[in-house]
């Protein structure tokens, strides 16, 4: 299963690995002169606790759970990893429209990054606890620690201030670094990590209608024969 107890420890190497993929990407941003670290800021401690408990615990596992743990999972046993991985990110796009400072690119651009990217996590991982964890480690390294907008959301309380300078297709603008071109270049070459990983570890699934064709071919050699000739 995935969210059994004795998996729960992915809760903590997603939450690390959410937050250093952030963290790389804040850096590249940075580098490109996109964001300047302003230093600490001053912190309304209890506001602040709850920004944290609705940004990352409570976006994180609500959308993981709806989106990877249920449809995710009957797309997949349907249409097979890629298809469903295709739908996952257009949905995840389309759920951030609603957001205050929601743009359609930044819409897009969420869709090809993280809803690609978590859903390819999952099929790797087949664990809801790296997913919501990374998921949650992303936004709350990119909010509540170092103060950036969370994809179309404004800028909660933080323990960091940064300011943001230059052209929004650098920093991606009041939709947040989801919505920036570096973010995407950097996101798409992890996914096509990713994807390398699951094909090297034979974790794609194929849709039914294959699983099914080969099922035949391994009880009628003939129908196998005749399966390679397709």
């Amino acid at each position: 299963m995935e969210l059994a107890p004795r998996r729960a420890l992915g809760l903590v190497w997603g939450l690390l690995g959410g937050a250093v993929v952030f963290g790389v990407l804040y850096l590249l941003i940075m580098a490109f002169g996109g964001f300047r670290f302003e230093g600490a800021a001053t912190v309304d401690w209890s506001a602040w606790w709850v920004r944290v408990l609705v940004t990352g615990a409570g976006i994180g596992i609500v959308e993981e759970i709806m989106l990877r743990g249920i449809l995710y999972r009957i797309v997949e046993e349907f249409t097979g990893t890629w298809i469903a991985t295709a739908l996952s990110g257009i949905l995840f796009g389309l759920a951030h429209l609603t957001n205050p400072q929601a743009t359609r690119w930044g819409a897009v651009a969420i869709g090809l990054e993280a809803g690609v990217l978590f859903a390819l996590l999952y099929a790797f991982t087949r664990s809801l606890w790296i997913v919501i964890g990374f998921h949650a480690g992303w936004n709350l390294a990119q909010g509540p620690i170092l103060g950036g907008f969370v994809a179309g959301t404004n800028s909660p309380p933080s323990l960091f201030h940064t300011s943001v300078h230059g052209p929004d297709l650098i920093t991606g603008g009041d939709f947040g670094p989801e919505a920036s071109m570096i973010a995407l270049g950097f996101l798409l070459i992890v996914t096509a990590v990713l994807c390398r990983l699951l094909v090297k570890h034979r974790a794609v699934v194929a849709p039914m209608w294959i699983r099914r064709a080969r099922q035949r071919a391994e009880l009628d050699p003939g129908a196998r024969q005749r399966t390679e000739l397709t």
